[in-house]
């Protein structure tokens, strides 16, 4: 591996596997900086997309994610963490949760889901442009519609052509679903807001949403 980044000027990590998150990222991540370590000359700019509110605790996924970005920080060398938070997909992904006509929805929960062109683009700016002398983060980046579980719901029933289920609240119950109903997920103060609306995306998507489609980050 060090071979392969002799010269490199920036290294963008986007692997990720939610089922093996430590094996792919948190490993994956010192894979790469002990190669770099092992080089000659600078090292590369390491830039590495993360999710807005890894660090409240709660979401094993999320914890391996800020892990990661504390191993990045103790590296010391020029790194910037993107954080961003969840991609339309994954938004649909939330409708689906049903069962005939009923739904859930998590306590408080919303989402501002982000069009995955416009952080792939904020990444590529990241990576072309001047490397940090050390760690560094971005403004988070965000979607522009901070949305609700009904909301999202109603827009994907209408997009297949059915009627909107209904959704009984859960009171959240855990960690992980206490850190969504207070909204870690999304932005608190300035965010860099941009790309293409949830209703917008879901317009280009095909009717009725393919399964498949929910399975994102």
């Amino acid at each position: 591996m060090t071979q392969a980044l002799a010269g490199v000027d920036a290294v963008v990590l986007c692997a990720m596997n939610p089922t093996r998150a430590s094996a792919v990222e948190l490993e994956g991540a010192r894979r790469i900086l002990t190669a770099l370590d092992a080089g000659s000359g600078s090292p590369a700019h390491v830039v590495y997309i993360s999710i807005v509110g890894c660090d409240v605790p709660g979401y094993p996924y999320y914890g391996v994610k800020h892990r990661t970005e504390q191993v990045l920080e103790a590296w010391g060398g020029p790194t910037t963490v993107v954080r961003a938070t969840q991609f339309h997909a994954l938004a649909a992904f939330f409708a689906g949760f049903r069962v005939g006509r009923l739904g859930a929805r998590v306590g408080d929960m919303a989402i501002q889901p982000v069009d995955i062109e416009f952080v792939a683009q904020r990444l590529a700016e990241v990576a072309s442009g001047p490397a940090p002398q050390r760690f560094s983060r971005t403004t988070d980046l965000a979607g522009p519609d901070l949305l609700g579980p009904q909301e999202i719901a109603a827009m994907v029933a209408a997009h297949d052509g059915r009627r909107p289920p209904h959704l009984v609240r859960i009171p959240p119950v855990g960690a992980a679903m206490r850190s969504f109903s207070d909204r870690s997920n999304v932005p608190i103060g300035a965010a860099d807001i941009g790309g293409a609306r949830f209703v917008d995306w879901l317009a280009g998507q095909p009717r009725p949403l393919p399964r498949g489609m929910h399975h994102a980050r």
